[in-house]
């Protein structure tokens, strides 16, 4: 697992090359051993041997969690051990370059058989066949897993069809905003706007400036082109999958964006100064948190940081605002932890009982509640949401509770299952940098980010 300080920077992180996020795993051992008769039961194949006192079979799982979430992963695998006794898991912490020494190690023909990762890897995994398609395993001891799962769960895990990944966790986003400052400014702290018009009409009310100009305060600025794009209708591909900058949504997205410093007149020099002098400040927390910001879009972690270090926060929490005109509501783009099973992985049926496990199918339910609970993560399926680990854990910040409410929209989408699709996000960023520094118009930017698709998308087809 790892800190979810600043989700923004996590996500710069990703796009230079994936994205980190957290997902640990734990599991009620009274609660699986008493559906140990159910369909979460291993079979004698999955088992190894169902003679009694057999040696338990060696799954080896590789993670790249280190110092204290080491710990407590390791902890959690022995639950699950105590739980399976004819299967024994052994998690290996590969902290350092661990995507790269995984392929190295399915190249030289002695992988482990389970990997946790994040980030946009599966379809660029599946297409070299570095892991193995589940679909198989899922269909002899899982079939209903896609019920099962949220539809974006399910969804995370597949390319071209065909699932080679297991969604464990999901990542929704949300904005926050402060009551109280809404309270200064005049405006009703309970009722947050939900179109981009309204949002438009009140967010240059909370911008505070000192005697010098410089920002002392900001209100909204909109970041991160590729998080609003689902709000404005935005696709990044099409029905065939083929790469889509220029889509009427993204479009509307990026001049949304470029009104802000055209339109509305915000200095990106003052902006960037004032993330400049947050930054350098070494006693520096979320500026959400201290009252610098009116706003911030984050996930469920940021509700620990309020309870930790703002604990008096006056706060509200929505789901993204939309256009009014073509806009649509209640819409995420959602990231995932995700486990796969390498081609060449010994024992592929027992690593499956682990994922199973994990997200808390077949009866799992508790288990993998207590799994998401402690590790503050959102599970993948409603079932385990309703568990009572999992319910305990909302109700300690009840604000969690708001996080639920969109995991079965259909307006939720992922990033574009390619396996380029990193590069895609981080020419979208690129372009987003240009338009709000002045350089380029949004037509320009998203032109140019066409090109560069193009070009990039030509270049593997070459290499294949």
């Amino acid at each position: 697992m790892k800190m979810k300080k600043s989700f923004l920077t996590l996500l710069a992180l990703f796009l230079i090359s994936v994205m980190v996020l957290s997902l640990v795993a734990c599991g009620s051992e009274d609660a699986k051993t008493a559906d140990n008769k159910g369909s979460s039961q291993v079979t004698s194949t999955a088992a190894g041997n169902d003679k009694e006192n057999s040696e338990p079979v060696e799954v080896t799982y590789w993670h790249m969690w280190s110092a204290d979430w080491k710990i407590w992963i390791d902890g959690q695998v022995d639950k699950f051990n105590a739980t399976y006794p004819n299967i024994k898991v052994n998690p290996l912490s590969i902290p350092e370059d661990g995507e790269t020494k995984f392929l190295a190690a399915v190249a030289g023909g002695d992988p482990p058989d389970v990997f946790t990762g994040w980030g946009n890897v599966i379809p660029t995994w599946a297409e070299s066949e570095a892991i193995m398609c589940l679909d198989e395993l899922i269909s002899s001891s899982a079939p209903d897993m896609e019920e099962f799962m949220y539809p974006i769960a399910s969804e995370l895990g597949k390319y071209k069809g065909k699932t080679y990944a297991m969604s464990i966790d999901l990542c929704p986003l949300m904005i926050f905003w402060n009551k109280d400052l809404f309270k200064e400014v005049g405006l009703d702290p309970e009722k947050f706007p939900a179109t981009i018009e309204e949002l438009d009409s009140v967010e240059s009310k909370f911008w505070k400036y000192d005697s010098k100009g410089l920002i002392e305060r900001t209100g909204f600025i909109p970041t991160w082109l590729y998080v609003w794009a689902p709000a404005f209708g935005g696709k990044f591909v099409d029905d065939n999958n083929n790469p889509t900058p220029n889509d009427k949504g993204l479009l509307n997205t990026l001049k949304w964006f470029e009104s802000f410093v055209t339109t509305k007149g915000y200095s990106m020099e003052k902006i960037d100064a004032f993330n400049t002098s947050l930054a350098n400040n070494t006693q520096s927390v979320n500026p959400f948190l201290t009252g610098k910001s009116a706003f911030t879009v984050d996930g469920v972690w940021l509700l620990t940081d309020i309870q930790k270090y703002a604990a008096d926060m006056n706060y509200g929490i929505a789901s993204l605002p939309y256009p009014s005109d073509g806009g649509k509501p209640n819409a995420n783009i959602i990231m995932a932890d995700f486990d796969v099973i390498s081609k060449g992985a010994k024992h592929p049926e027992e690593a499956f009982e682990f994922i199973k496990w994990m997200v808390g199918y077949g009866g799992n339910e508790e288990a993998a509640g207590e799994l998401m609970a402690t590790g503050g993560n959102i599970p993948v399926a409603q079932k385990v949401v309703e568990s009572s680990a999992y319910k305990s854990y909302l109700d300690e910040i009840p604000a969690r509770h708001e996080f639920m409410k969109g995991l079965n929209s259909e307006n939720n989408t992922t990033y574009p299952t390619l396996t380029y699709g990193s590069y895609y996000i981080d020419r979208l960023l690129a372009a987003e940098e240009r338009v709000m520094h002045g350089t380029q118009t949004a037509e320009e930017a998203l032109n140019q980010v066409a090109d560069e698709v193009a070009k990039e998308a030509a270049k593997q087809e070459v290499t294949k």
